[in-house]
């Protein structure tokens, strides 16, 4: 059986990847237990500087295919936060941007999809 977490460490950057694809990367109790000894063990070491959390297989890029419309809110707050990383003197809009997508049509068809459980038709708006 493969190891269900992964570390890696090169130079400063710490690596732990969620090696499960063929369950979505899906994290189970045991998994929570040893990811916490990782991260101990993480940061008792004094040349790392940064932990990169990410999942093993093609799940990722799979999603990223799909909802066009958070992808581009995403970027767009990811944009307000390098901007302006405390956060101040946001616009209305800018405060209500995480939820926006609420109101799309995509959002709509993505809820339709997944109660009848298949794969979203996504347009964009």
């Amino acid at each position: 059986m493969t190891e269900p977490l992964l570390l890696q460490i090169e130079g400063a950057i710490a690596t732990i990847t969620f090696n499960r694809p063929e369950r979505r990367n899906a994290i189970t109790f045991d998994m929570w237990n040893h990811l916490q000894r990782l991260l101990v063990d993480v940061q008792e070491n004094p040349q790392v500087r940064v932990i990169v959390l990410r999942g093993a297989g093609q799940m990722a890029r799979n999603i990223a295919a799909l909802a066009p419309v958070v992808h581009r809110v995403h970027k767009e707050i990811l944009q307000t936060v390098l901007d302006n990383p405390a956060l101040e003197g946001l616009t209305p809009a800018q405060r209500t941007l995480a939820v926006s997508p609420f109101d799309t049509e995509d959002f709509q068809e993505g809820w339709r999809a997944f109660l009848e459980k298949r794969m979203p038709r996504f347009r964009g708006y």
